[in-house]
């Protein structure tokens, strides 16, 4: 589902150097959003410049990237913006003649460090690896590769020592693992390298409660209308998946087609992603991927929260294993010919035509993508057979519903022959029987 932000730039040394375009846009899994950051440094003099671009999202707020901005002396232009690796002057100096103006002499006064994998005002789970890294040039714009640098946070962690990984970039990193949940946090990185001042980078944010890992219950995975344990799904089936931390909230997708990653959360049924109906700590609602070969198997699940896995679970895949919905009380959900709901207030009557509704009922016979709303005319490759009571019913359709997700719908008459009362209805396919359940009949 595409996120709507607004960018925006600013500078804490002062002048408008900084910019960032567009300044509003969308951005989702699927078609990640871009910036163009620009700089200017027309009436700027030699020096460092310090800012950031800052990206507002209605759900999780404003993040913030780092920008330094290293001006060298005159004739020797911008060293670049941070945290992209340093420019190194040329190897040998440019000679009159050539078109160019040569590089005046810079001597390096003092280190500028640049904070390169967290943004500011970031949010890191407790207990979760958290990477830090520090860009780190001088203020003539090369690369320090020879510099100590130690991370400390208020939150009590133990200081950390960030060793360099990469000399030609001054790239500084390690791995933070926060322990224990606080509003507020600052990292603190302390750097020194011979023949320059200490210098201090600091990065502000908060580090969350984290509950646990992602775990699935065992036979966790069931179809969404029968919950039957250990039952086959067939592909396109709605299923529910049962477990611990498999979402930090809980939250439904507002549009189709359905994204296959929702709120830190995602699933994967034999290595394909699954479009996700709704995702919560304890319960997520997927489609299992038409594409796949019920011929084949098992397929293993997995289900992913901000970042960590589940262990893979095995399902079952059979062509069709139908599932009727129900109300709690064990009733049939169907409408009347108007689509009113058939209650047992307002009964079904015998000879009229009446609407259920079903998920499992496998391959249709036209192309339907994951996750998108069904087209018109999908009948099934693989009829099913409804009783009523005692009494077969031919449907007069049996297929997808037209604009749902994952839903099918069975179109039948009512046998003219029955009399008032509650008649237990299911339906085979593929030689399994669904869910029993009852349909209410008047007259």
């Amino acid at each position: 589902m595409p996120v709507s932000y607004q960018a925006s730039a600013a500078t804490t040394s002062g002048g408008s150097w900084l910019a960032v375009a567009p300044a509003v846009g969308t951005t989702s899994s699927s078609l990640p959003g871009g910036s163009t950051i620009s700089i200017n440094t027309a009436g700027l003099a030699q020096g460092v410049y310090t800012g950031g671009v800052s990206y507002a999202f209605a759900s999780i707020g404003v993040r913030t990237v780092n920008v330094t901005l290293i001006v060298q002396p005159a004739g020797g232009g911008a060293a670049g913006l941070r945290p992209a690796s340093p420019t190194t002057p040329p190897a040998a100096p440019l000679t009159a003649g050539t078109g160019v103006t040569p590089k005046a002499a810079c001597s390096p006064t003092m280190l500028v460090p640049t904070e390169s994998a967290l943004v500011d005002s970031f949010s890191a789970p407790a207990t979760w690896p958290v990477p830090l890294a520090i860009t780190l040039a001088d203020d003539c714009g090369n690369a320090v590769s020879n510099a100590s640098v130690t991370a400390s946070f208020t939150n009590g962690d133990p200081e950390l020592a960030l060793p360099l990984a990469s000399g030609a970039g001054g790239l500084y990193s390690g791995t933070w693992m926060p322990g224990s949940a606080t509003a507020q946090v600052t990292i603190t990185a302390s750097i020194a390298a011979p023949g320059l001042p200490q210098a201090t980078a600091q990065i502000n944010g908060s580090v969350s409660p984290n509950p646990g890992p992602p775990a699935l219950n065992a036979n966790g995975i069931v179809n969404a209308f029968s919950s039957q344990v250990g039952g086959a799904l067939a592909p396109g089936t709605v299923i529910a998946i049962y477990g611990a931390n498999l979402a930090s909230v809980a939250a439904q997708p507002p549009t189709v087609p359905l994204p296959v990653s929702y709120a830190g959360s995602s699933v994967r049924i034999g290595g394909m992603p699954a479009p996700l109906f709704y995702v919560s700590p304890g319960q997520i609602n997927a489609q299992i991927p038409f594409e796949l070969d019920p011929a084949k198997g098992p397929y293993f699940l997995t289900v992913s929260a901000n970042g960590a896995p589940t262990a893979p679970q095995a399902i079952h895949v059979t062509a069709a294993n139908p599932a009727l919905a129900t109300y709690p009380d064990g009733t049939l959900i169907a409408q009347h010919g108007d689509y009113s709901l058939v209650t047992a207030a307002s009964p079904a009557q015998p000879g009229e035509y009446i609407v259920m509704y079903l998920v499992g009922m496998g391959a249709p016979s036209v192309a339907v993508t994951d996750g998108a709303g069904s087209p018109a005319g999908g009948t099934l490759t693989n009829p099913p057979v409804l009783t009523i009571g005692n009494i077969q019913v031919t449907p007069a359709f049996a297929g997808l519903t037209p604009t749902a997700v994952g839903l099918y719908q069975i179109n039948i008459q009512v046998p003219p022959t029955l009399t008032g009362g509650n008649y237990p209805v299911s339906v085979m396919q593929n030689g399994l029987t669904s869910n029993m359940t009852l349909l209410p009949v008047g007259y």
